[in-house]
């Protein structure tokens, strides 16, 4: 297990993201494998809050000092040991002057999702531009936030693989046909 958990695919996080990967290169398409990638991203954003909370930081607190007090901020950065992740909000709060609370929560979440996207090639691949794949990840992304939203110190539950697919009429607020 890493040291310091990521989101990022690299040498350290590699057994997390390294199957997936492999998979869409053998020509697995995004959506059949998006189960996995919304549990990797799920358990890899868990242990980054775990870590945080283990180092005496709690995500409120880091969230609330990055909207509100950068001084404060960069001294939790510190005290993580300049955690990638907690940069990553560092980064989102610079880039979103006047932003409330859910904003940088949201930004955060979108920043750390466009980095394993990146590393996965999502973007490279046609399949991932479909639109129910772009509502799947609209969907987790926004699931995430209401919950971080609510109470930024609560640990994450992930959705039931139970649930009924997603509605793209519904989410497009119009008719695909």
């Amino acid at each position: 297990m890493p040291e310091n958990e990521t989101l990022v695919y690299d040498t350290r996080s590699a057994s997390r993201w390294r199957p997936i990967a492999e998979r869409l290169d053998r020509g697995q398409s995004p959506v059949d494998l998006f189960p996995e990638i919304q549990d990797q991203f799920y358990t890899a954003l868990q242990k980054v809050l775990r870590q945080w909370r283990e180092r005496g930081v709690d995500a409120a607190h880091l969230f609330d000092a990055a909207l509100n007090d950068p001084k404060a901020l960069q001294d939790l950065i510190k005290k993580l040991s300049f955690d990638r992740n907690a940069q990553l909000v560092r980064d989102v709060a610079a880039c979103r002057q006047d932003a409330d609370m859910a904003q940088i929560i949201s930004g955060f979440l979108n920043a750390a999702w466009e980095v394993v996207d990146t590393q996965l090639g999502l973007s490279r691949r046609y399949e991932s531009q479909s639109l129910e794949f772009i509502g799947l990840v609209h969907r987790m992304l926004s699931r995430i936030a209401g919950s971080l939203i609510d109470n930024p110190s609560r640990m994450l539950k992930r959705p039931s693989r139970n649930e009924p697919p997603p509605d793209l009429d519904t989410q497009l607020e119009e008719s695909l046909l």
